[in-house]
Parts: C-alpha cells; structure tokens; sequence
C-alpha cells in the first residue's frame, strides 16, 4: 500500500538552472552558476498565471479544487477535496496548451498508465485516471511534507551522511523498485522526492517515465533536468537503463551534502558540454570524505558500464566509505549551501 500522502507546500524560489541557490527577485544572477534566475514553486518549474482552472471548480463529479500547488510545462497540480470520500487529494491536470498536442496527451496518458499500476511505499499512489473540462487528469494522494531539499537546507549549518542517509535508502527502494519491472524515473533530484513530517520519503513526478524496452524520445527532444541527467540521457540514446537514474543520484547526493555540484562548469550548455565531452568531470570537494568523493565520481563516469550497476550498489559503496572516512579521519562536517531544486526541460516531440 503506497503512502498516503502527495506533494506538498510550495518551496522557496531557487535558481532554474542550477537549483542550488535561493533567488530574492526574477532576473537577479545565481550566485553558483552565474545564470538569470526565475523564482520556482514546489515542482521545480515556473510559476503561471491561472487560466481555465479556480479554486471552487469541481472535477470528475467528485474533486474540488482547493488551491494551485505548482505549474510546469506539461501540467497544474492543486490540491483538491474528495468530496465522496472526505479526504484530500492532488490533482495532475495537463496544460492548456497541450491539451490539444496529440504526442503531448500520449504522454501524459503514458504516465497515467504506468504510474497507476505501481504500488510501493515509497511510490505517490494514483486513485484515478480521468478527463475533465476537455484535459486530462490524475488523481493522486496528498502528500504534507517538504521537498528533500528544503528538508536539507533546513540542517544547516550542517547535513551530516547519518542524517541523509535513511532518507537516500528511502529513495534507492523506490529506484529498486521501478528499475526491477524495467522503468526509468528520468527526473532523479532533490525536488521530485517528497518528506513526510515523520521521515517517510516518497518518489514523485513520473512525466517522463519511461519504459527501458519502451519507444524512443523523439529527434530534438530533451526531458529531465540537464544539471542532473546523465551524457546518455543528454544525447537521446535510445536503450537508457537504471544506470542513468544511478548518475542522477550520485549528483543528487553530492549536491546535498557538498552543496555544489561536481562539475567545474555549471551553467547551461558548457555544462552539458563538458557531460557529453572527453574529459572527466573536476570535482571541488571540500567537505566529503576523498572515499565517497571517489564513489561518486565513479559513479558519474560517461561510460555508464564503469558505474555501479544499481542505486543499491551505489548505496553500498557510499556507506562503506563514509564508514571509511569517520575512522580514518574523524567526525565529517558536511555543510548545505542551498536548496537542490531544478527545472523540467521538455524539447520537441514526444
């Protein structure tokens, strides 16, 4: 039985390209990778003016919606009261926009399909599946809680491993999950991982899910975020596998705890640059242990057949190195500079 929440309150605005730094105003420079910053919601995405959807509407005879929690480029989500059955909901609810993009409603049905026949603890939970004011629909479970960013950046002045770590474990059962019946997550980060008020983590945004038997990304296509997307996924290969939800997290770990990410570059295209170039990433580590530094790194090596084969073994092999590091060197500081959230970046086609 998965958990009986969904997303949450909106975060706090980072940076859309790194998602590393909290910005104050639109436009101001991200004081990590030095890019035009827009404030974010919850999702990771930009903030839109309301359209066809208000506070008050009623969906599929059943779901009021309450208040929008977030926008991105492929759909609402509020939240919404299940009048039939007296609890609270989120809704998923596909863009204006696309409503009417053939590939883009395949999509989203694609979601629907996949993600309503998973059932895990650390997996939202979708109650239906459905169509209202000509757009379609997901209805999931509510989640009160915080992204796994804003829950880092409130450790500050410091995230230690012993902390991180059984949210991580939390993530990488999800992962386990959803690699074993052959999927991909595509969208591993801080922002798309949900914790509860009392520890329970749940996986969230399934948009682009994919199949590793399944049909591939159209020419021109980019889906995920580039900052945490692995040089496979950022080339459009056509038989990505676990491996590259493997990289997305080995970057995801390294950002919270270092509070940077593992590249000498980050921003934009130099950044996909140096993922996709001949060269191996240039860490700056200063406050991980040169044992987990050296998990990581091998785990965001462009040759996916050099990295760890699953988020278990990854998992494994960073705890036995900060073991490694506490005994050899002491208590570790690790110190959070920022909250970890990013930006769905959707290209042409399907």
């Amino acid at each position: 039985m998965a958990s009986e929440h969904m997303l949450g309150p909106v975060d706090a605005p980072v940076c859309s390209t790194c998602g590393l730094r909290p910005v104050a105003r639109p436009g101001e420079r991200c004081a990590e990778c030095q890019a035009p910053t827009r404030p974010l919601n919850a999702l990771g995405a930009t903030a839109a003016p309301d359209e066809a959807l208000a506070a008050g509407q009623v969906l599929l005879g059943q779901y009021r919606l309450e208040r929008k929690l977030g926008e991105g480029g492929m759909a609402e989500v509020w939240l919404g009261h299940d009048q039939q059955l007296d609890r609270p909901v989120a809704l998923k609810v596909m863009a204006t926009a696309l409503a009417r993009d053939r590939a883009a409603v395949a999509r989203f049905e694609r979601e629907a399909r996949m993600t309503a026949g998973l059932e895990h603890p650390h997996v939202v939970a979708v109650h239906q599946v459905g169509q209202s004011l000509g757009r379609p629909l997901l209805v999931m479970k509510y989640l009160p809680g915080v992204t796994l960013s804003t829950w880092a950046a409130a450790q500050r002045p410091r995230l230690e491993w012993s902390a991180l770590r059984p949210k991580l474990a939390q993530l990488v059962e999800a992962l386990e999950f959803l690699h074993a019946r052959k999927l991909v997550h595509r969208d591993v980060k801080p922002s798309n991982v949900m914790v509860a008020p009392d520890g329970h983590v749940t996986l969230l945004d399934f948009g682009i899910l994919k199949a590793v038997e399944g049909e591939q990304t159209s020419q021109g296509a980019l889906l995920g975020t580039p900052l945490y997307m692995a040089p496979e996924q950022v080339l459009g290969v056509a038989d990505l596998d676990a491996r590259a939800d493997v990289y997305a997290l080995a970057v995801t770990v390294y950002a919270l705890l270092e509070g940077a990410l593992p590249f000498k570059e980050s921003a934009g295209h130099p950044l996909l640059a140096e993922k996709v170039g001949s060269q191996a990433p240039t860490p700056g580590a200063k406050r991980l242990p040169p044992a987990a530094v050296k998990v990581l790194m091998r785990a965001l090596e462009r040759d996916r057949t050099r990295r760890p084969a699953s988020a278990r073994a990854l998992l494994s092999e960073l705890d036995r190195a900060f073991d490694a590091g506490e005994t050899g060197r002491g208590p570790r500081a690790g110190l959070v500079a920022g909250v970890a959230l990013g930006v769905l970046v959707a290209g042409v086609g399907a």
